[in-house]
């Protein structure tokens, strides 16, 4: 399924052209012309696009149930905003014409589009097979925000435009940003993260391990690691964050190629300088790991929130890094595959990080 970004059209892509929330008087756009794009909404509009997140613009355009501007001319002012963001690109616009209490044509009915309803944006998840769970609506007016909770996305409130100064009501947002970018910020970094903790010596799958770390074993003609990379991959997971020890510049030097072509992975090193006495004398002592020093090592952007997957393998030194990170996952609903590259299962069951 497609993840998308419903995004209310007047005040969160273009400027209003005048309102009061004294008696809501408002101006409503009839052409084209009038049309100006807010600052940096182009950018974050590519932004989407570069992240395979749909563009789905959902708004209110009562205007035409007033009879100051056709269904066909609505079209032709979507279609040249469209063109004026340049690069960047909306995949679709839906808009409702209704005004159920001061229409004078067919338009002046109740409907099931009209925000705060969720109508626009179940329809447009239908046509465009979109998840709404890890989908987000966003608006500068409290009725986009209910409308995004009644669909069952997150949502964030924009100060642009209106900015929610009508009061929250009976709708609360997700989140708030200052303005189109910033939300589209807010969205990239709640997008799925892959956690790899890899930094075990492998000493059970010796002598395949003598010379490289225990993820880069061969399976099928590569490391096992990378297929991992290819299904992160697959899944549109754009950042890897891997806890690697032993002989990790082999992983840095063999994943440099395809860090070079997009995939983000983020190296951590926290291992004990000891490392190779303590496994000389096989003592087990868990890393020195958890939330803290993960957001340490990734400067802050490894956030517990931001957990998607859990990659968990077994290995010597990890029990209370897994132990914690697993656990801590599975009570946010989050996903979380377990494997072990171990020969023998008997033994995996009597290891507390089994």
């Amino acid at each position: 399924m497609e993840i998308a970004a419903f995004i209310d059209r007047d005040g969160v892509i273009n400027e209003l052209l005048s309102y009061e929330f004294g008696d809501d008087k408002v101006t409503y756009i009839t052409k084209k012309e009038e049309i100006k794009i807010i600052d940096r909404v182009d950018k974050a509009i590519k932004l989407l696009n570069e992240n395979k997140i749909k563009v789905i613009v959902v708004s209110n355009q009562p205007q035409v149930a007033r009879g100051l501007v056709t269904v066909e001319e609505v079209d032709e002012i979507n279609k040249h905003i469209n063109n004026l963001l340049g690069d960047a690109n909306v995949d679709s616009f839906y808009f409702c014409p209704h005004r159920p209490t001061k229409g004078v044509n067919e338009y002046g009915i109740e409907c099931e589009c009209r925000k705060p309803k969720p109508g626009l944006i179940l329809k447009a998840a239908k046509e465009h097979n979109v998840d709404l769970k890890n989908s987000f609506m966003i608006g500068d007016r409290i009725s986009d925000i209910k409308s995004g909770n009644l669909a069952g996305c997150k949502t964030i409130l924009v100060e642009t435009g209106y900015g929610g100064k009508e009061g929250f009501q009976d709708a609360v947002p997700n989140y708030k940003a200052k303005d189109l970018y910033g939300a589209v910020e807010e969205i990239l970094k709640r997008k799925i993260k892959l956690f790899i903790n890899a930094g075990g010596k492998g000493e059970r799958l010796h002598p395949l391990t003598k010379d490289i770390p225990k993820p880069m074993v061969p399976v099928n003609g590569k490391p096992v690691l990378h297929h991992y990379v290819d299904w992160a991959k697959e899944n549109d997971i754009k950042e890897i964050v891997m806890m690697n020890g032993y002989k990790a510049e082999k992983i840095v030097d063999y994943f440099e190629d395809a860090m070079k072509l997009g995939t983000n992975v983020d190296f951590g090193h926290d291992y004990h300088m000891d490392i190779d006495e303590r496994y000389r004398i096989k003592v087990r002592n868990p890393i020195t790991t958890g939330w803290a020093r993960l957001a340490e090592i990734t400067q802050g952007g490894f956030g517990q929130s931001e957990l998607g997957v859990v990659i968990a393998p077994t290995g010597a030194g990890k029990s209370m890094a897994l132990v914690h990170i697993g656990a801590t996952a599975l009570k946010e609903k989050k996903t979380v595959i377990y494997y072990t590259l171990e020969l023998a299962e008997t033994v995996v069951g009597q290891r507390f990080d089994s």
